[in-house]
C-alpha cells in the first residue's frame, strides 16, 4: 500500500482511516468519501488478504489491529487519526483503538457503522456453509442481496461483488469459522477515546437484536449511538449521503 496513492489531498485538515467490511475493500468507501468533500483527508485502507492484498501469516483479531497499527505508525504523517469501521473492519477497529494507546500514530475518534459485535456474531450455520462457498460470483452476488434494503445498482453493485471474489481464500475462511466468533468485549469496553455507533434498524446482517444485546452493552460508557431504518447494512453503498452527513455531524463540520 502506498499511502499517497491511497490518501485524498490536503494536509491541514483531518485524517479518517477507513476499514471495510469483510468482502469489501479500500475501494467500497469511495462513494462515501466523495460525500464527505473536501473536509477531510481520506485514508481508506485494504485489510490484509482483501483487494488483492497479501494476507497475514498468521490471522487473528489482533494480528489485524497490529499490522494496521504498525501501517499507520510508519506512513502517517500526523500523530493522531480519526477511525471508521464497518461490520468486519469495526470489530477491528475497536481492537486498534485499544491498541492505540501504545501506538506512536494515536486514535482520536471511533466510528463504527454497523460494526460486528465485539463479542459473537450470530450468524446461522446454513447462511456460514453457504458463504463458504467461494470464490463464486452468484453466492456473492446473494450475499450483496441478502445484506442490503436499498438494491445496489451499477458500479456500486460491481463492485460489491468483485471485492468478495478477490478476498485471500484462507483469510475468508478464518473470518467465517473463527474470526467473527472472537470476543474482544474486554478490549472494546475500556477504549479510552469518543465512540460514536451508526447502525440501522432494518440491517439484516448484523441485526437490531445482535446490536442491543452484544454490541451497546460492550461498549465504553457514555457510547453515542445513531439509529436509522430504511438501510440494510451496506450503509456506504446503500445511502453514502446520509451517513457522511451523520460523520460531519458526528464532527461538527
Amino acid at each position: 500500500m502506498n499511502i499517497n496513492d491511497q490518501m485524498t489531498p490536503g494536509p491541514a485538515k483531518p485524517v479518517l482511516v477507513f476499514l471495510h467490511y469483510f468482502g469489501g475493500a479500500a475501494k467500497s468507501w469511495k462513494w462515501l468519501i466523495d460525500e464527505l468533500g473536501e473536509a477531510y483527508q481520506c485514508l481508506p485502507l485494504d485489510l490484509p488478504g482483501f483487494g488483492g492484498t497479501a494476507p497475514l501469516p498468521k490471522i487473528s483479531v489482533a494480528a489485524m489491529a497490529d499490522h494496521m497499527i504498525a501501517y499507520l505508525d510508519e506512513h502517517l504523517d500526523k500523530d493522531e487519526y480519526i477511525l471508521v469501521g464497518h461490520s468486519m473492519g469495526g470489530k477491528i477497529a475497536m481492537e486498534v483503538a485499544y491498541r492505540s494507546r501504545y501506538a506512536t500514530k494515536k486514535v482520536k475518534r471511533l466510528i463504527l457503522t454497523a460494526p460486528s459485535p465485539p463479542t459473537v456474531e450470530r450468524m446461522p450455520e446454513k447462511e456460514k456453509q453457504r458463504m463458504l462457498i467461494h470464490p463464486d460470483r452468484n453466492e456473492a452476488a446473494t450475499t450483496v442481496q441478502n445484506g442490503t434494503v436499498r438494491e445496489l445498482t451499477g458500479e456500486r453493485s460491481q463492485t460489491a461483488i468483485e471485492t468478495q471474489l478477490v478476498v485471500d481464500e484462507k483469510t475468508w475462511r478464518w473470518w467465517i469459522i473463527e474470526g467473527m466468533d472472537r470476543s474482544i468485549a474486554d478490549h472494546a469496553k475500556i477504549i479510552d477515546v469518543p465512540v460514536t455507533l451508526i447502525v440501522s434498524s432494518d440491517d439484516p446482517a448484523i441485526t437490531q437484536q445482535m446490536t442491543e444485546q452484544e454490541t451497546i452493552p460492550n461498549l465504553p460508557e457514555g457510547t453515542d449511538v445513531v439509529w436509522t431504518s430504511g438501510i440494510g447494512h451496506l450503509l456506504q453503498l446503500e445511502d453514502p449521503a446520509w451517513l457522511a452527513g451523520q460523520i460531519k455531524s458526528v464532527l461538527n463540520v
